[in-house]
């Protein structure tokens, strides 16, 4: 009995680990910001990194999922001008930052496993 029960968890748990890991694309769509000439224009990109590899990273954009990145992915959208809150899940880890988006910006945020979101410089 004892072993079918841990037979039976293990069987929970690396379905559970299997299908984090191939959920990639998308998830929801971010917000629709209509066709303001003040969108700016967004890109996330997942770091490459030992750290969680295997793992789909969940990128979260005002506490909503939107699209799963694996290692190297990228993913570009439209978003309005404001306050907004990035994020990511990977694995059983959680980070989250808030920026402040400017009308018409270009920007590109890199996702770290290591709970990092870096801003760098738009083209």
């Amino acid at each position: 009995m004892r072993f079918t029960s841990l037979l039976l968890a293990t069987s929970l748990t690396l379905s559970l680990v299997v299908g984090c890991a191939t959920k990639t694309g998308p998830i929801s769509a971010p917000p629709q910001p209509g066709n303001s000439p003040d969108n700016a224009h967004i890109t996330v990109y997942r770091e490459s990194s030992l750290i969680g590899a295997p793992v789909t990273m969940v990128f979260l954009l005002d506490g909503k999922e939107v699209y799963g990145l694996r290692q190297k992915d990228r993913y570009s959208f439209q978003l309005a001008p404001g306050d907004h809150v990035f994020g990511y899940y990977l694995g059983l880890n959680e980070c989250r930052q808030a920026f402040y988006i400017q009308a018409k910006g270009e920007y590109i945020f890199k996702l770290a496993p290591d709970c990092v979101i870096d801003q760098e410089q738009g083209p």
